[in-house]
């Protein structure tokens, strides 16, 4: 079991502009050490520090993260392979709406089961994951898993056509580096597809530091101004952006049926109103950006981390 107290805790500036000088939000206590979130007085972004050092973020992600024995954990989608799979592929369908079936990346992809419905519509898979758990598992049943960071993958350029994040890019301590990789590893055209929490949601207002998307693990918070301004900079141009859950509500129906989960109108008025939004205020916590890769990379901020910029 990973023991939070065990691991090394750092300072660190803005992974998104570099600048230094931030200040506090709050701290989150739900976890035996402290969690420090704090916006950065450069760009805005929102991000945890001190965070577990990068030789300790692997230590996070052991057999115990999956199967909810430790400290900080994870839903273990081995236990559920119905619902798994009838969840890719909900969000498959809306993927296959924007890019056909070709070469799709999914990184940290946990036990797979993303990528063994993807292989199953079509789609040539491949993986890349932090964990030697994950890695394992997933090359047990047969998937093709790389070790590591995309940085450090060695995927050949210009040879994906989807790079896939869900629920990963909070966890990246350098995000603009994993989306510049990715934009090397796509073809032009190609889709980087990015589900995380927008740090702009009703539920985060609400609750604060207390809000239940704070973890140790989570390293980055997002809102969609900072993530859409990160991939414009990095040679993409968003092509659509969805709160709360972008899959169909029918999907999200039958996902509720076969969890043993109500399904009537107040569970549909739910998942409706999960997608509600005002410009970047959403009332619903999740959010899914699509981006498409440009021909070519704009002038100006391409070049690397920039200095300034408005706050999300």
């Amino acid at each position: 079991m990973t023991d939070l107290h065990r691991l090394s805790f750092v300072e660190v500036p803005c992974a998104l502009c570099g600048v230094e000088d931030r200040r506090s939000l709050g701290e989150n206590r739900s976890y035996p050490v402290p969690l420090g979130i704090v916006r950065c007085a450069g760009c805005g972004h929102v991000y945890l520090s001190p965070r577990p050092a990068d030789e300790s973020l692997a230590d996070l992600y052991d057999e115990d993260y999956y199967t909810g024995e430790g400290d900080y954990t994870y839903a273990d989608d081995r236990a559920v392979p119905e619902i798994a799979a009838l969840r890719a592929n909900a969000r498959l369908k809306r993927i296959e709406e924007l890019k056909k079936p070709g070469d799709l990346l999914e990184l940290g992809c946990s036990f797979g089961a993303f990528l063994l419905a993807a292989r199953d519509r079509g789609w040539r898979v491949r993986g890349v994951d932090l964990s030697e758990v994950a890695v394992k598992t997933c090359r047990d049943r047969g998937l093709d898993i790389v070790p590591g960071t995309l940085a450090t993958a060695g995927i050949p350029p210009a040879s994906v056509d989807v790079v896939y994040l869900s629920e990963t890019m909070e966890h990246l301590p350098d995000p603009r580096e994993t989306v510049r990789a990715a934009a090397a590893a796509l073809r032009p055209g190609g889709l980087i597809v990015i589900g995380t929490a927008n740090h702009d949601s009703l539920a985060r207002k609400l609750r604060g530091a207390a809000w239940g998307y704070y973890m140790p693990g989570h390293l980055q918070y997002f809102s969609a101004t900072s993530l859409g301004r990160l991939l414009l900079e990095e040679g993409f141009d968003v092509v659509r952006h969805r709160f709360g859950d972008d899959r169909s509500l029918g999907d999200l129906q039958a996902i509720r049926r076969l969890d043993g989960r109500s399904t009537g109108p107040a569970a549909w008025l739910a998942d409706f109103g999960r997608r509600l939004h005002l410009g970047g205020f959403s009332l619903g916590a999740g959010m899914l950006l699509y981006g498409r890769k440009r021909g070519r990379k704009r002038g100006g901020k391409q070049g690397g981390k920039p200095s300034t910029g408005e706050a999300p």
